[in-house]
């Protein structure tokens, strides 16, 4: 019969306990690429982590901002507030100087006086027991007090006492005595 012809592929290892070249490399391929993938997921965990960073700074920062400039438009607006209300106890004063004349003026025993003090946050009224109240019925219309208030101001007795009431951000405080007048204090709440 015949004989088989051995056939070799032409590559002989020498020696077989060492590996031929690239018998690994199929082997190591599939950890190469997982080592290669982790990497690439650090680095892109990495760059997301710093986005989100910067993100959550920039958006902490503008926040922080929006938050400073509503304090310094709401102290800004309690100023404006503030100086208009000061400014209607010194208009009211000023109004009625100009049609009643002067406060300072006195005729007979007749007497009003109004002066205006701490630094236009209040307003005194005084008037003797001869006077009439037509300064402080002038003051009353300037300031807009409700009538509810002139009616318990015209209704106080020398017995009653001080007497307080508010309005429109103005706290009044008056007394009646038969022997010196009518008094009243007009400040801001």
């Amino acid at each position: 019969m015949g004989r088989k012809k051995n056939t070799m592929s032409g590559f002989v290892n020498p020696a077989p306990w060492v590996p031929a070249a690239g018998a690994f490399a199929d082997e190591d391929a599939p950890a190469a690429a997982k080592k290669s993938r982790r990497k690439i997921l650090a680095i892109v965990g990495a760059i997301v982590l710093i986005v989100a960073i910067c993100v959550a700074g920039g958006l902490g920062y503008v926040n922080h901002r929006n938050a400073v400039a509503a304090q310094q438009a709401q102290a800004a607006e309690k100023s404006r507030i503030a100086a208009v209300r000061m400014a209607r106890l010194d208009k009211a004063n000023s109004w009625c100087n100009f049609t009643l004349g002067d406060s300072d003026e006195t005729t007979g025993n007749t007497s009003e006086t109004v002066s205006v003090g701490d630094s236009g946050k209040s307003l005194t009224y005084s008037g003797t027991q001869y006077s009439g109240v037509t300064r402080l019925g002038c003051l009353l219309g300037q300031l807009k007090a409700p009538e509810s208030l002139v009616s318990k101001m015209n209704a106080t007795s020398g017995l009653d006492g001080m007497q307080t009431d508010s309005w429109d951000g103005i706290k009044v405080t008056w007394s009646y005595n038969g022997n010196s007048g009518f008094n009243a204090v007009f400040e801001y709440e």
